[in-house]
């Protein structure tokens, strides 16, 4: 029996890792806002058609603000792609 060096097996290991954690990303997507079941995803969406703050790209959604406890992550969102684009 052939057994592989073991960097060899790291390494594969390694990427068969990290081919498993893009699909889980793009399956999943992690909840921004608690209250409207708002979605990474769709802020950055919101923010790549225009809103530049939570409130605006709540709205893209027909959707208002509740208790602000999302707002400094979806501003971080917002303006990652911001800086992206």
């Amino acid at each position: 029996m052939v057994t592989k060096p073991f960097t060899m097996m790291a390494a594969q290991n390694v990427a068969n890792l990290l081919r498993t954690s893009r699909i889980i990303a793009k399956s999943r997507s992690m909840i921004v806002c608690v209250c409207n079941a708002i979605r990474e995803t769709e802020v950055r969406q919101a923010a790549r058609d225009g809103a530049s703050c939570p409130t605006s790209a709540y709205r893209c959604y027909g959707r208002k603000p509740r208790c602000g406890q999302c707002f400094t992550f979806a501003r971080e969102i917002i303006d990652s792609e911001r800086t992206v684009a």
